[in-house]
């Protein structure tokens, strides 16, 4: 199947010279966290929330969204398969990409779009989301705003659960949660005062902001059953729930790399993203690195696939911080780990390092069940 059989036709779109604050509306109503900027019909590039998050914006008003394009991304053909227009999309990290036909963006192509398509395969249908989610970060319902953001941005996460001091699940808070706190009038602050960092709406506590009913799933559920979830309640996330307590958290990133880690019929699936503007000799070594990594644990257990996401954070002119994020899926088992450092070699290292660590420590649970399977069989056969 091609992209222009399940890529998106309506084009929510910015001209260059569009407020911030058009863009802000765009993602309120529609859901996106990406847009095509145009300068007439000419495609300049893409703008993403996570470059206005990062964006000391106190009036977005009277800030153009030309300022805010970070790249201008690889685009799509209309002729290209779905398995490599999800590859291209995952090394982006974007939740979207513009379709060109005959020089002119034709359409866009979102995760949503591919995820529809995954969703009819085997291999969602018959995969639980107990394999692919992740440990949650949670938090309680009295802590503020500010604990939030801080979690987040350490954690490089987008949702967090929540809890009543009792330790029941209660809701989430995303990133759009907070958006939509710092836009409330009643706080007559500019609307964007994420950035600001205004404390009176830090020291507001989670339960005005969070989502007292999220989608969520349970830890059989399948795959294609994740996505119908997300779907209807307009989410790109899920909590896994077990007897009231969040124990897991699912994306549509995690969703797409799994149905692209996949695609390999023979060999490791292998994919690094945001190496593309390093010095040529840091990037071969941090390649190496991994190699070596997925090397040692694959005469181990078979590796079916790795990702590794790489966001450099801007601290100062001449300094950057990178934070590192890995997903390692086995025949034992998905195995997560997050990082950072000033150095890119130094965080991979350490990302790796609790990679697999967590691999060995798994073998040795595995092993210490095995011997105790084996003295129970000993013994009732005595």
């Amino acid at each position: 199947m091609q992209v222009k059989e399940i890529m998106s036709k309506e084009i929510f779109g910015l001209q260059a010279g569009d407020a911030v604050t058009k863009f802000i509306s765009l993602m309120e109503e529609h859901h996106v966290h990406e847009a095509p900027v145009f300068n007439g019909k000419k495609f300049l590039g893409m703008v993403r929330f996570d470059s206005l998050a990062q964006r000391k914006i106190t009036d977005p008003s009277k800030q153009k969204v030309s300022g805010l394009i970070d790249f201008k991304p690889a685009a799509l053909n209309v002729e290209q398969t779905i398995e490599s227009a999800a590859e291209t999309l995952s090394k982006t990290g974007l939740r979207a990409l513009p379709v060109i036909e005959k020089n002119s963006v034709a359409g866009i192509l979102s995760i949503w779009d591919i995820l529809d398509y995954a969703a009819g395969t085997k291999q969602f249908k018959q995969t639980s989301v107990e394999q692919l989610m992740v440990a949650p970060h949670v938090i309680l319902k009295d802590d503020d705003l500010g604990k939030v953001r801080a979690l987040m941005r350490e954690k490089n996460i987008s949702r967090v659960p929540v809890v009543d001091s009792s330790g029941n699940f209660s809701g989430i808070v995303a990133v759009h949660d907070l958006l939509r706190a710092f836009k409330q009038p009643r706080e007559r602050m500019g609307w964007y005062s994420m950035a600001a960092e205004m404390d009176k709406i830090y020291s507001l506590p989670v339960s005005t902001v969070m989502n007292a009913s999220p989608p969520t799933a349970a830890r059989k559920d399948s795959l294609a059953e994740a996505v119908a979830e997300m779907k209807k309640f307009k989410h790109s996330g899920l909590t896994v729930v077990e007897n009231n307590f969040p124990v897991g958290i699912i994306t549509i990133k995690d969703l797409l790399e799994f149905f692209v880690g996949g695609l390999s019929k023979k060999g490791v699936y292998y994919q690094i993203s945001g190496l593309e503007n390093e010095e040529l000799d840091i990037a071969e070594t941090v390649d190496r690195m991994i190699r070596d990594t997925l090397q040692k644990i694959n005469t181990m257990v078979p590796v079916q696939y790795f990702f590794m996401h790489v966001k450099k954070h801007k601290v100062k002119l001449t300094k950057a911080k990178y934070t590192v994020r890995t997903r390692l899926m086995t025949d034992r088992g998905i195995f997560i780990s997050k990082d950072w450092d000033w150095d890119l070699r130094t965080a991979t290292d350490k990302a790796l390092d609790h990679l697999e660590r967590q691999f060995m420590k798994s073998r040795e649970i595995g092993k210490t069940k095995a011997m105790r399977g084996r003295k129970l069989l000993k013994s009732l056969g005595e």
